[in-house]
């Protein structure tokens, strides 16, 4: 099964430390520091996968990371079509959307705009221009967003901070935060929360300050695709997602 840049680029997400992509890079010749991007995880991860496609060096580095976590299954990872990796020597087969579980509790203000929408709350939602207030499924075109509570322990909330990242990262590569410099903050800010979540008394305000930064550029990137009618658009789903995590922060990490 080929495995798609996608697929690639969630793999070394998931999988490989800042330090372990370095070591990558060394032993396939590319220069790390040269790689385009920012400093984060996410931004090194994309840059080397696009270095790769541009280079020839792709199967190198399929080769090398599968070798590297060998109980860990590229070919397994959810592959989805992204502008910015281009899928080079791919099948033509489009590949299968991945369903996005994406919680929010109480209300959710602004746009909602590209899935079925299952919720107990929403109040005052644009959504094919028709006003909705509570009440079971929204049903419009495009991917489905599953909302339910916010989390209220520190695992839920850094799993539903990997969902943030991976979808923030496909937003990145969609072209969806125009600005380059808004995208590397955004990217950096959400790596370095998941980071400090990590640590075992964690900086609430810190990772208040980051997640509200990120929550803007994605707020900014909701209301371009949103004017734009651009249904299909990951900011769509990460802005809601960020907006709910940002607000959990004072209930979780107490």
């Amino acid at each position: 099964m080929a495995v798609t840049p996608q697929q690639l680029n969630q793999f070394l997400n998931q999988h490989f430390s800042l330090g372990e992509l370095r070591a990558l890079c060394f032993e396939l010749g590319i220069s790390y520091e040269d790689l385009e991007g920012g400093e984060s995880r996410a931004a090194k991860v994309l840059a080397l996968v696009q270095y790769a496609q541009r280079h020839g060096l792709y199967d190198a580095v399929v080769t090398h990371a599968q070798a590297a976590r060998p109980n860990a299954r590229m070919g397994d990872m959810p592959s989805t079509a992204q502008a910015g990796i281009p899928a080079t020597g791919q099948s033509s087969t489009a590949p299968t959307a991945p369903v996005y579980n994406i919680t929010v509790q109480g209300n959710m203000v602004g746009a909602a705009i590209g899935g079925n929408v299952q919720t107990g709350d929403i109040a005052g939602g644009d959504i094919n221009k028709n006003q909705y207030q509570a009440g079971g499924d929204i049903n419009v075109a495009g991917r489905d967003i599953i909302i339910g509570p916010e989390p209220k322990t520190r695992d839920e909330f850094a799993e539903q901070l990997k969902q943030l990242q991976a979808l923030l990262q496909e937003a990145i590569a969609n072209g969806e935060i125009s600005a380059a410099r808004d995208a590397k903050e955004a990217a950096e800010d959400v790596e370095a929360v998941i980071e400090e979540t990590k640590n075992e008394n964690p900086d609430r305000d810190y990772i208040t300050r980051k997640l509200d930064t990120a929550t803007k550029i994605l707020n900014k990137a909701e209301q371009v695709a949103t004017a734009a009618k651009n249904v299909g658009a990951i900011a769509l789903k990460a802005a809601p997602l960020a907006a709910t995590l940002l607000k959990a922060v004072q209930t979780v990490y107490r």
